[in-house]
């Protein structure tokens, strides 16, 4: 709840004890946030607590719990409180918000390689970047936010060179059962907290793949398992220090575990903070990590966040706070094939990762779901093989097709246990998500197909009298826990210490960009990432989407990762502390709030403009554009302002438009096309003027396109969205 009041003295002398209310238990913990970390919202905190604990004892029950504290970078407690207790708290003069602590999603060798590899294919059609390679990061610091790291790991070895501990490191490693001293090597991993569980090791995987991947060192002849995958593993920043915040277990990452690693790595010390985790939530002042990243930026650190599991589709994309870095998933040219031959010598391609017993040579019978349907179940649930509507007399000793569009809400390995049980010999998969992760079914024949690939099936089944198939045949390799649970592990085969998942870990670029200009913002960096990105592949071809078409900036932002290309950047768009509080402003919150929020806000004395409103944020000097016209003709200028990184000299840049997609029904106009900068940290400014056609519809469609400012050295370009 935004809270009007500011005036401490009038906190303290109108401070009373809580209402009773006819709970008799505390069974909810919630987040009580009260802004920034400074004394008159300490004072805030002090008070809320006070009267929450006169307020239990007056009711004669049990004393109220609170778990956790936040002191160092923001201020607010976590506690059991009841509903009502909760409300009434809200509405307390001084209390920011208030919000329960549910549990938040984890987003789930060669990324590396394949951008080092895209750098060059791209080298011919983008002006030379200087020579340059990854700078010296030993003096940054990673802080992971995720579930934790698996020390032993060789992704996580001590390091014979950039050993020291960086100047005005003061985090700790904190022992446990299963986590001693030597975890933290001083080398490499200088840092591990926990704030669930009871250690910092991770039993999940996901925290060790992550950090390997921004900032492992190199493993050579790494692989999974079988060799799949076999390459050098390395991480973005091989010299970067990792520091582990275990905020996860078990899949739940509680909002109160979150906002506190926050809390703790800002007073650490960190450079750089990576966050593979979060949730749709409608209100940044309910969202913890929206709350902890605007925090740790004003603390000069850049948060690098994961855009989400879901997409790619609109309005799919989570942590999009402007204040942090969100990277979104992409595929590498690495496919694992697990092809159909069917018995004209026809082949399908399919993909999986499998090592199951069957001959290539023998001929198997092919049924596709609904003609294997148990009598009296509807077709379009034998179609998709839920659980108990196949017939086993049908799918016995036959390779069967499932269509996985739409699950409806089935557990999806329950629907491979299920037609296994059915007395198939192997399943054939059918949906379109050949770019997401790459799966994997140790011992059971399994194989998956697009629906270009399933219809060629199909119609071979409906067209051959005897249908048949020969057995058939996004993905990182990074570190792994060493004790994989059985059933995730191939029988008959050994451990193995890396693993191919999801992994976007771009805080290693971030890192490096730290290194290489120790005096850039957050926002610079962001910048760098975004200005210097590709919007071509290996091949020399336009990225597409998962569908096949040319990718739009709602599919792939400002482009693909480009970690040389954004050492060097030219030019940055810079943003202050101030286009933060205003960004606040614009989106609806007020005065109160925003001096609550933010230390620069209260000691600035800064207030929203009394004109505040949400098409105002298009004036923001982001490295981005989204414009909203409503009506034909509408005319709206936006004014950017850029900044010289490339160091004193005369560099000229001109101004490029370029539309993606069909025909306009809008012009877009740089003024001026042409900007000079003599010197190091100079600015030039210079508007764009987005006006809609006559004679296009206004209701709906979205025009998108790149201004890139260029010249023989760089290329700055920048995605720019008209909303119609």
């Amino acid at each position: 709840m935004i809270i009007t009041s500011t005036t401490i003295l009038l906190l303290l002398l109108l401070a009373r004890p809580l209402p009773a209310t006819d709970s008799s238990s505390f069974d909810t913990v919630y987040i009580v946030y009260t802004g920034a970390a400074n004394p008159a919202n300490f004072a805030v905190k002090e008070t809320v607590l006070n009267s929450l604990l006169e307020s239990s004892r007056r009711r004669g029950k049990q004393e109220m719990e609170v778990l956790m504290t936040y002191s160092h970078g923001l201020s607010g407690f976590a506690a059991r409180l009841s509903p009502e207790e909760a409300a009434s708290v809200a509405a307390q003069p001084g209390v920011v918000s208030v919000f329960p602590d549910t549990s938040m999603q984890l987003f789930t060798t060669r990324s590396w390689d394949f951008l080092e590899a895209l750098t060059q294919s791209n080298a011919a059609a983008s002006p030379p970047l200087p020579a340059s390679r990854a700078p010296d990061s030993s003096n940054v610091v990673i802080g992971f936010l995720d579930t934790g790291i698996w020390p032993e790991s060789e992704s996580f070895r001590r390091r014979q060179q950039g050993g020291s501990i960086p100047r005005g490191w003061k985090g700790t490693c904190v022992t446990a059962r299963d986590f001693n001293k030597t975890a933290c090597n001083g080398t490499k991993i200088i840092g591990a907290k926990y704030y669930i569980s009871h250690s910092p090791r991770d039993r999940d995987g996901h925290g060790s793949h992550v950090a390997s991947t921004a900032a492992g060192v190199a493993v050579d002849k790494a692989s999974f398992y079988d060799g799949l995958a076999a390459g050098t593993a390395r991480g973005g920043s091989e010299s970067a220090k990792i520091a582990m915040y275990k905020v996860c277990e078990n899949r739940n990452c509680p909002k109160t575990a979150i906002l506190k690693a926050f809390d703790d790595a800002i007073a650490d010390g960190v450079h750089v903070i990576s966050v593979s985790l979060g949730d749709p939530y409608p209100d940044f002042l309910s969202d913890p990590v929206a709350i902890g990243a605007f925090h740790a930026v004003e603390h000069g650190i850049t948060v690098v966040c994961a855009a989400g599991n879901s997409g790619p589709r609109p309005s799919t994309i989570l942590n999009d706070a402007p204040w942090v870095v969100t990277v979104g998933a992409s595929t590498v040219d690495r496919a694992f094939r697990s092809d159909i031959l069917l018995g004209g010598g026809e082949v399908v391609k399919g993909e999986w990762i499998r090592l199951p017993d069957l001959s290539r040579s023998p001929i198997y019978p092919l049924i596709d779901g609904r003609s294997a349907a148990k009598a009296g179940n509807l077709s379009r649930a034998a179609r998709r093989c839920e659980p108990g509507s196949l017939s086993k007399a049908k799918t016995k000793g036959k390779i069967v097709i499932c269509d996985i569009k739409d699950r409806n809400g089935f557990n999806f390995k329950d629907q491979l246990d299920k037609v296994a049980l059915r007395g198939s010999l192997g399943i054939i998969l059918a949906n379109n998500d050949s770019k997401r992760v790459v799966l994997y079914q140790w011992d059971f024949p399994l194989t998956r197909v697009g629906w270009s690939g399933a219809a060629q099936i199909l119609n071979y089944i409906k067209t051959t009298r005897y249908p048949d198939v020969t057995a058939p045949g996004l993905a990182i390799l990074a570190a792994w826990i060493g004790d994989r649970p059985l059933d995730e592990k191939p029988k008959g085969r050994p451990q193995s210490s890396f693993e191919i998942d999801s992994g976007t870990s771009m805080s290693g670029v971030a890192a490096n960009i730290k290194a290489a200009h120790p005096a850039f913002t957050p926002s610079a960096i962001k910048s760098a990432i975004m200005t210097t990105a590709f919007s071509n592949d290996n091949l020399g071809s336009p990225i597409t989407s998962n569908n096949g078409d040319e990718a739009t900036p709602y599919d792939l932002g400002a482009g693909e990762l480009n970690p040389r290309g954004s050492l060097n950047p030219g030019l940055v768009y810079e943003t202050s502390a101030t286009d933060n509080l205003l960004f606040m402003c614009y989106h609806g919150y007020d005065t109160s709030t925003v001096r609550s929020m933010s230390k620069v806000a209260r000691s600035t004395g800064f207030s929203c403009p009394d004109d505040s409103g949400p098409d105002l944020i298009s004036n923001i000097n982001y490295p981005s554009i989204s414009v909203l016209l409503r009506a034909a003709n509408k005319i709206r200028t936006v004014p950017r302002v850029l900044t010289n990184v490339a160091g004193s000299g005369n560099w000229t840049y001109r101004a490029v438009v370029r539309f993606g997609g069909a025909s306009p029904c809008v012009t877009v106009k740089v003024s001026p096309t042409k900007l000079l900068f003599t010197e190091n940290g100079e600015k030039r400014s210079y508007k764009v003027k987005v006006r809609s056609k006559g004679g296009c519809p206004v209701d709906k469609g979205v025009v998108y396109g790149w201004i890139t400012w260029t010249n023989p050295s760089f290329k700055v370009r920048s995605p720019f969205v008209v909303r119609r």
